[in-house]
């Protein structure tokens, strides 16, 4: 009983952990741009979203391969994010 509970308590840890991690590398967190004002107070001026390419990177690696999904699939997400700008700052990706 225990152990089925248990089991079951991980799984969906673990889903809510992959789901953030997928979340976090396609749709970004925001960070603030701060700056001080003529008072030497900070002050947020914009804000701007930042992609974790790592994170998408070994949550790829980690999934098991389908056959046919190795490396397309990789190459398809960086093209996805190109598409919609998202790869703004980081170092050129050659697909």
């Amino acid at each position: 009983m225990f152990r089925s509970e248990w089991d079951n308590a991980l799984e969906t840890e673990i889903g809510r952990l992959e789901k953030a991690i997928y979340e976090r590398a396609t749709d970004g967190v925001p960070r603030g741009i701060w700056m001080k004002n003529e008072h030497g107070v900070p002050v947020k001026v914009d804000e701007v979203r930042d992609y974790s390419d790592t994170l998408a990177m070994f949550t790829e690696k980690a999934r098991p391969a389908l056959p046919g999904h190795g490396a397309e699939r990789g190459r398809a997400i960086v093209r996805h994010q190109r598409e919609l700008g998202k790869t703004a700052g980081a170092a050129p990706v050659t697909a």
